[in-house]
């Protein structure tokens, strides 16, 4: 799932920049819609999905159920 949403904005990013004449040695990563797909993946899989856990609380609450993490993580 995440690769195929990966793709998609990797697709319409390209092809947004080809039609803007973007040249083709420019990295896609530096402007436009991929930038910024690129920039919300960077800071983390919380942060995409704003979630106010991150990777870390995931790891140090590990047996907690969904509900007690948010609660945890809230304090």
């Amino acid at each position: 799932m995440l690769t195929q949403l990966f793709e998609r904005a990797a697709l319409r990013a390209g092809w947004r920049a080809a039609r803007a004449g973007t040249p083709f040695h420019e990295n896609p990563f530096t402007r436009g819609a991929l930038a910024r797909f690129a920039r919300q993946w960077g800071c983390g899989w919380a942060a995409a999905n704003d979630c106010p856990l991150s990777l870390y609380s995931w790891e140090r609450f590990g047996g907690m159920t969904p509900a007690e993490c948010v609660r945890e993580a809230e304090w």
